[in-house]
């Protein structure tokens, strides 16, 4: 049995069962997902369990499965570090990206980590995106825009402002970037006739100010549109294309829009230099500026 600990928001979660769901595939091992992190009492996180929202056949690991994995945790870990990857009963992420030996595992082993690569399930994605599919009774007053959103030339552009006022993450992510979002732009323009911009941001008045678009067909996605993080995400899966921030919540976005021409351009800058690259985010045929 594989069990992975789901925890972090909606787009690490995807990420992390992605993962799980690609070696249970790989081993015909069952899967169990921990959802723990959203039960704990002195968590710092107003993050929830989101896979919920996705036609996700999910089934949850009890406290029993998961306390047999951890059940002599300290002398485990211990001798965890010295065995071989296939022979490890739990594994944790050591760096972002994608490592090589992940199928090497077992199919016995508990997963923690964020597996932000499309590496991991690249070769189970059709049944995956399947699975990804949002449940749209959530969202019925929202199809109709939706509808129009996936049939005319738009463009999901998305700003990632108040996440970064917090200091763990404005220590790793890079700032806000006009240069990038004005190229990325110009891009668009060029190889799309007549595009119309949808701008989603968690702060959406500072994206209006700073981005200043006064010649522009654009649509910036107010709280008299969307009342959420997950209405947001489904509008943005639902324009023909995208330009992301340096954020996992657009990555998905982009990722699961089901339009074959779409053209998706992400941030050279993901990260501040002392963190790396983020060349292990980028599917082959998105733009990179």
């Amino acid at each position: 049995m594989i069990i992975v600990k789901i925890y972090g928001g909606m787009a690490n979660q995807l990420f992390q069962y992605a993962a799980g769901y690609a070696l249970s595939l790989h081993h015909a091992a069952p899967l169990k997902l921990d959802i723990s992190y959203f039960q704990e009492k002195n968590s710092d996180t107003k993050r929830a369990f989101a896979l919920d929202k996705f036609a996700i056949d999910y089934e949850l690991a009890s406290q029993e499965e998961i306390d047999q994995v951890f059940k002599f945790r300290t002398i485990d870990y211990a001798w965890n570090k010295l065995l071989p990857i296939a022979n490890k009963r739990f594994y944790g992420e050591k760096k972002l990206g994608f490592n090589e030996r992940f199928f090497d595992l077992s199919e016995n082993v508990y997963l923690r980590g964020y597996f932000q690569s499309d590496k991991y399930f690249i070769d189970c994605k059709r049944s995956l995106m399947e699975q990804y599919k949002i449940k749209t009774n959530h969202f019925t007053h929202l199809l109709p825009l939706a509808k129009t959103l996936s049939s005319t030339n738009t463009v999901a552009l998305h700003i990632r402002l108040g996440d970064y006022l917090n200091p763990t993450l404005s220590s790793i992510m890079a700032p806000f970037n006009l240069d990038y979002y004005k190229k990325a732009m110009e891009h668009i323009q060029k190889n799309i006739s007549n595009p119309n911009f949808y701008i989603f941001s968690d702060q959406i008045q500072l994206a209006k100010d700073l981005l200043n678009l006064n010649e522009v067909d654009a649509t910036f996605v107010d709280e008299s549109i969307t009342k959420n993080a997950a209405e947001d995400f489904y509008l943005m899966q639902s324009c023909q294309h995208q330009i992301i921030a340096n954020s996992t919540f657009s990555w998905w976005a982009a990722y699961l829009n089901e339009n074959n021409h779409k053209i998706v351009i992400a941030p050279t800058k993901w990260y501040k230099d002392h963190f790396g690259d983020a060349t292990h985010l980028y599917p082959d045929n998105w733009v990179v500026i």
